[in-house]
């Protein structure tokens, strides 16, 4: 085979077919620009809270046993707050978002809008509202209700979950900025 030749070929004309030892190579180079470019667009973990320590923020609006307010509570929300969440809007809205041969619905789109306000406790400083959208689309299968009932159940939490994973997130990034 050819190539086999001119490796025999080589080590005859002074050229070593020892390995090279790994260095900062271009293997290494691409992986620093990939995660310098990971964090320049704005990635994150999930469930980092961009630097938010336990207590900084308090939640108003609505009620302790609230999902969200169960949520934001796991990721950090206390009692000796920096910054407070006041929740103006929940809501939740399901609708179709394809069609089977038959007419039927056969995929569904969730959409989860949670409307806020933040404001700087130390400062009185206050962020204009905002909102945190987080979208799901889950296939249907009518000859499994409950299965899917259940799987949209599962949706709906780990939704709630990441609703409030961004809105730390905002609010540490609204905290930084000022």
């Amino acid at each position: 085979m050819w190539w086999c030749s001119r490796a025999r070929r080589l080590p005859a004309q002074g050229v070593s077919l020892a390995r090279r030892r790994p260095g900062l190579g271009s293997s290494s180079l691409l992986f620093t620009l990939a995660v310098l470019v990971a964090t320049g667009c704005g990635f994150h973990l999930r469930g980092a809270t961009g630097g938010l320590t336990p207590g900084d923020v308090s939640v108003l609006g609505i009620d302790a046993g609230n999902p969200l307010a169960q949520a934001l509570a796991a990721r950090g929300a206390a009692q000796a707050p920096r910054y407070e969440v006041n929740i103006e809007r929940e809501a939740w809205d399901r609708r179709v978002s394809a069609f089977g041969s038959d007419g039927r619905a056969v995929e569904y789109e969730l959409k989860y809008d949670v409307a806020f306000t933040l404001r700087d406790i130390a400062s009185g400083r206050t962020a204009p509202s905002d909102t945190v959208r987080v979208l799901r689309f889950y296939g249907f299968d009518p000859s499994q209700p409950l299965a899917k009932s259940a799987e949209e159940s599962s949706i709906r939490a780990d939704m709630v979950r990441e609703a409030a994973a961004s809105l730390l997130r905002r609010t540490a990034s609204w905290g930084r900025a000022r």
